[in-house]
């Protein structure tokens, strides 16, 4: 039966007459201004208000006389011209399914989900080539890629069947601004034989390749270090890792697989095929190049964020009042949970809820099920303020009984266990149990003693992998390629080519990924405590206390003067804080420091877009955009774009 609507919506869209836009191109809302990709269209026949055809010859007449109210247009086509209508000669109309940009829909307050109807005459093609790359995540389910040598969405397989003509539509010459195209030969065939577009693809292949290459080189120097340490740090044969490579080491044996998975070449194993290619041959090699990209970047990654997270710990065990695997009671709402981790700050804007609880921590709790449905609470996982909260043991004011209290029954994951002072029970329900065992990797990452020689083991092989890894991306950031890794190895990849990468990367996921990468390239420095103030200060403007991480990344810059991520990030604070100038400034040193720092210069556009000088706005949000194509500012772009058109401004023009 799918198969049978496949073939009807085939034959049905063989015929183009009429049809100006085709599937996979860019198009503009010509009032509401956002932008989308055509995902489909369809025709159909044009009514009049009392539902009558348009191509059909009866006048509309009201109810009391015959007077014919027409006025003045004596034919379909008059009547279309007036009401701004796109029909032909036999009041045939086009409408169209269009996948909006993301950012747009928000900046024009446009509510979509999924996709959008829109009538043909409501649309205009977009030529700007920096406003071409739609910011859309369910483009990924339709469209194989974006094809930056016709600057469109190729479609997938699916609407390559049901769309046959649009297929093979030209883009290789001018199209009309209303997006006609002026030539029916084969656009495929055109970008084959374009042989500048050829060396395009070989320059982009060989770069890839040999990122792949030293991504994977770099993976088995990692590997290697990690093998050493567990080997020589292992005291006892009880705890030695050589005789059991996976014995209790938390993090460490997810990192050797996914080192495994880089080196032996098998990351593209665990990707869904529908992602890499519509058809069965090898995926492309810049495909290969940013998947093994995303695994390092995993790592990368995860070993930041935990010992950032293992350091705060450690300083802030004094202020925290409750532990890991600890039974606790909100003492408004009367839920029991277990304590599952804890923030010695909050990870996000609390003071919304509570003015005075942004400096106290705060605890990730599994509420106990039965509470939930006895005080109709809608979730169980809950993120509650210490003040809030107390040891179910010491509790006076519970609802429940002495007994009650102690009766838990709670959803953990399996490598949670009772601990041993309590009556014994399985995770999910548990008799008398006031305290629960957290797994190793919590414990570790929360600073507790793991009680075994595993942890020296641990913290051995984290702090070589992260000391490698920031020299890795240093070296990369700073062009140096005099560096010698383990066993004479000397890794070529520079940051340039990462950046080559990101202009080719042929989705807004893959773009993600590469410029997540970059990123870490300009964060790293080669003292880790510089490192974690810097993670200090975005976690002080996540939680909202933008003049706490405006006083870190000032004290940053006092004492590291050539810290470029510093910069940037106390730009971004001077921005939020509505101190423009300042913002500015800041962005423009970011700048003079990493002339490709696609962030800062997308800084310099929201500052200047605020302060109302689109011209400097437009100009700054194009460098990011020609450093960065798939920047979330092409949204801002487009709408300083049409600020200037109704000021009657061009880009160049003095404001």
């Amino acid at each position: 039966e799918m198969l049978d609507e496949r073939k009807e919506a085939r034959a049905r869209h063989n015929d183009r007459d009429g049809v100006k836009f085709h599937v996979g191109q860019v198009v503009q809302h010509r009032t509401l201004r956002w932008r989308a990709i055509v995902a489909g269209w369809d025709k159909y026949e044009h009514e009049n208000q009392d539902g009558s055809s348009l191509s059909s010859s009866s006048s509309v007449t009201s109810s009391l006389t015959t007077k014919d109210y027409r006025y003045n247009a004596s034919t379909p086509e008059e009547e279309a011209k007036d009401n701004n209508i796109d029909i032909d000669q036999e009041g045939i109309g086009v409408e169209y399914t269009v996948f909006l940009d993301e950012g747009d829909a928000v900046l024009y307050k446009t509510r979509v989900l999924g996709s959008k109807k829109v009538r043909q005459q409501d649309l205009e093609a977009v030529v700007d080539p920096d406003l071409k790359r739609v910011r859309c995540s369910m483009a990924s389910y339709y469209f194989d890629e974006y094809d930056s040598s016709t600057m469109e969405f190729r479609p997938g397989n699916v609407l390559m069947f049901e769309y046959p003509q649009d297929v093979d539509i030209d883009l290789g010459g001018d199209s009309d601004v209303d997006g006609s195209e002026s030539s029916s030969s084969s656009r495929t065939e055109r970008a084959r034989n374009d042989t500048k577009n050829i060396s395009k693809i070989c320059s982009r292949d060989e770069n890839a390749i040999k990122i792949t290459e030293n991504i994977q080189a770099f993976a088995s120097i990692l590997k290697g270090h990690l093998s050493d340490i567990i080997v020589s740090s292992s005291v006892s044969a009880k705890a030695s890792a050589k005789a059991n490579p996976h014995h209790n080491l938390p993090f460490i044996t997810d990192i050797e697989k996914e080192l495994t998975s880089i080196t032996e070449g098998t990351l593209l194993n665990t990707v869904p095929s529908d992602i890499l290619s519509s058809s069965s041959s090898p995926p492309p090699p810049h495909k290969v190049a940013v998947q093994n990209l995303n695994s390092l970047l995993t790592i990368i990654q995860k070993v930041t964020q935990v010992m950032w997270q293992r350091r705060t710990a450690f300083l802030n065990k004094d202020r925290v009042r409750f532990t890991l695997g600890n039974v606790v009671r909100h003492k408004k709402f009367d839920l029991r949970g277990v304590v599952v981790g804890w923030d010695a700050y909050p990870r996000t804007d609390v003071t919304r809820w509570d003015q005075n609880v942004n400096h106290m921590p705060w605890y990730h709790l599994i509420v106990e099920i039965n509470d939930t449905t006895r005080t109709s609470a809608q979730d169980r996982f809950r993120y509650v303020c210490e003040e809030h909260l107390e040891l179910c043991s010491s509790s006076a004011s519970s609802s429940l009984s002495e007994s009650e209290q102690m009766n838990l029954e709670v959803e953990l994951d399996d490598d949670w266990s009772v601990s041993s002072s309590s009556s014994s029970g399985s995770t999910s329900f548990s008799s008398s149990v006031l305290e629960y065992v957290a797994p190793s990797d919590v414990r570790f990452q929360h600073a507790e003693d793991l009680g075994t020689e595993d942890e020296e083991i641990v913290q051995h092989c984290m702090e070589s992998l992260l000391s490698n890894i920031s020299m890795f991306l240093k070296d990369m950031r700073d062009h140096d390629e005099t560096r010698t890794y383990k066993d004479g190895d000397v890794l070529q990849l520079q940051l340039d080519d990462i950046f080559s990468l990101l202009q080719f990367v042929d989705c807004l996921e893959d773009a993600y990924i590469v410029e997540e990468f970059i990123k870490e390239t300009w964060k790293v420095h080669e003292e880790p405590d510089v490192r974690w103030s810097l993670e200090d200060g975005t976690e002080a403007i996540l939680r909202g206390d933008k003049s706490r991480a405006l006083t870190i990344f000032d004290d940053l810059i006092k004492h590291n003067p050539e810290y470029l991520e510093a910069y940037n990030k106390k730009a971004t604070c001077h921005y939020m804080l509505g101190e423009m100038k300042k913002s500015i400034e800041a962005a423009k040193l970011a700048c003079d420091m990493e002339p490709r720092h696609f962030q800062a210069f997308a800084g310099l556009g929201l500052a200047y877009n605020d302060i109302t000088q689109y011209n400097k706005a437009t100009k700054y949000f194009r460098r990011s955009l020609g450093l960065q194509p798939w920047s979330p500012v092409s949204s801002r772009l487009s709408m300083c774009l049409d600020l200037l058109k109704k000021l009657d401004l061009h880009e160049d023009e003095n404001e």
